[in-house]
């Protein structure tokens, strides 16, 4: 897991695509969160197959490969938001981000509204209907966006290196 970090901040070491990229820093500068804070590649769910017998360095690889990830937990003062970025909104998407909310609330025991928001640049057919239907926000973004301005800029975190593995935030771990 990458983070905190500031809402606006991409860092440069997530798995996301590059498109998934775009997509994700079009959506911050378009919807400004002042008091969010993010975290990338949120590991959850169990691994597959056996780490036994495995050297150190392999089994802590064998540890994070082998679970998914969420591409972007949102925080705020008053909620959590599960977040699926994708280069095309599809039942795919749809699907993760089911499984990507009931895991996060079974292992982070959070206390405050989980929201799920699939956030693209290319809408599916169906796939609004669906959504609005299960509860989950579909947020379609334009890539035609003017640049980052200094009130909802967006940071490439760059070589600065981000806080791996930090832990959950205090308010997500203890539901304040």
């Amino acid at each position: 897991m990458i983070g905190p970090v500031p809402y606006g901040v991409l860092p440069n070491t997530t798995h996301l695509s590059l498109r998934e990229k775009a997509i994700w820093a079009a959506f911050m500068r378009a919807n400004p969160l002042p008091e969010a804070k993010c975290f990338y590649d949120v590991e959850v769910g169990s691994i597959r197959g056996s780490v036994e017998g495995l050297k150190p360095e392999w089994e802590k690889n064998a540890r994070y490969l082998g679970k998914y990830k969420i591409d972007v937990v949102v925080e705020t003062p008053g909620w959590v938001c599960v977040i699926e970025v994708k280069g095309e909104a599809t039942t795919k998407a749809l699907g993760e981000i089911w499984l990507y909310d009931d895991l996060l609330r079974e292992e982070w025991s959070i206390k405050k509204p989980v929201l799920n928001w699939i956030v693209t640049d290319e809408e599916m057919p169906d796939i609004r209907r669906v959504c609005e239907k299960e509860g989950v926000e579909l947020r379609v973004v334009s890539m035609l966006l003017s640049p980052p301005t200094k009130d909802a800029p967006v940071e490439d975190a760059g070589n600065k290196k981000p806080k791996e593995d930090a832990g959950k935030s205090e308010a997500i771990a203890t539901g304040a």
